[in-house]
């Protein structure tokens, strides 16, 4: 049984078949010619999983997959059991990948995070027919390797873009990508500070402000998104450093906020940032504990911030 609810809605089918390679030709041939971005499927716990996972191979292999087995179904006749039900997203409305972890014991959080850049980075190097609105659209993230692999928001038009950096004078903090057609207007950078210093003084003295507070929280953000912890905390130290008071020439980090403040500024667990920061000890970058701590190696710091 199978029923396909609108041509950019879900494709859902079903079978009570008792043999899995039965079950699994059913719900194929209900799917039809329906291209799919991917599909979740429920299946009863009685059904032999090595010749399900043979059928499934066999008729299902064309797009993303993810299914688990079940106590009981809700189908299109409502809650079911001893059956398969499968759930599919059309191609026109949907964007699809997926990752397994195997090793659950030994999961690393940050590489799970690592994973799930790298997926949305994949569902993003496509766009679906249709999505493309009214309006110019540009999408705001980080770039890598050409492609738009950390979204953090986007403008629709009109709009400025890269204005706050230009009123700092300094380089853009994230990448812009047009998701639609787009018409850009540049206008000379001579010609903006000309603008600006023909604003009042308090006006400009306002506008600066916001431009930096909007620059921190986009920096932040960026190393949230695109940096591991210890990226993150290098990042960190480097922009907290100050000259040590007993021993000239060198940088030193005073604590002022709790640690467990400061992890959460950079997105990792207290026992994430305690661990990072003795790694770095160990490796000689820095030294001293309690509220100061000594940056041994600004080179090796900047090299592990990305800088």
């Amino acid at each position: 049984m199978a029923e396909t609810l609108t041509e950019s809605s879900l494709c859902v089918a079903s079978s009570h078949s008792g043999d899995p390679a039965a079950a699994i030709g059913e719900i194929a041939a209900a799917i039809g010619s329906c291209e799919l971005a991917g599909g979740l499927l429920f299946c009863s716990h009685r059904y032999p999983r090595d010749r399900l996972a043979a059928a499934i191979d066999e008729h299902l292999s064309g797009f993303p997959l993810v299914g688990c087995t079940s106590a009981g179904e809700l189908s299109e006749r409502g809650y079911d059991s001893d059956g398969i039900v499968f759930i599919g997203f059309p191609v026109d409305a949907f964007r699809m990948t997926q990752q397994c972890f195997d090793n659950l014991d030994d999961f690393v959080v940050e590489d799970g995070r690592r994973a799930v850049r790298a997926l949305t980075a994949a569902a993003r190097g496509y766009t679906p027919q249709g999505s493309c609105g009214p309006h110019e659209r540009v999408a705001l993230g980080v770039v890598e390797n050409s492609v738009l692999a950390h979204q953090m928001g986007a403008v629709e038009g009109p709009a400025w873009l890269n204005a706050g950096c230009a009123v700092l004078g300094r380089a853009p903090v994230v990448d812009a990508i047009a998701d639609t057609a787009v018409q850009v207007r540049r206008v000379p950078l001579a010609d903006f500070e000309a603008s600006l210093r023909a604003l009042p003084a308090p006006a400009l003295a306002l506008l600066r402000d916001m431009a930096r507070a909007h620059r921190q929280q986009a920096e932040l953000a960026v190393s949230r998104l695109a940096k591991d912890a210890e990226a993150r905390c290098a990042e960190w130290l480097l922009r907290h450093a100050e000259p040590a008071h007993d021993a000239p020439g060198t940088q030193s980090v005073l604590l002022r906020q709790r640690k467990r403040l400061i992890a959460a500024q950079l997105g990792i667990a207290p026992e994430t940032l305690s661990r990072v920061l003795r790694q770095l000890r160990e490796r000689s970058l820095i030294s001293g504990s309690g509220r100061v701590l000594n940056l041994l190696d600004l080179n090796g710091l900047r090299a592990l911030a990305g800088a």
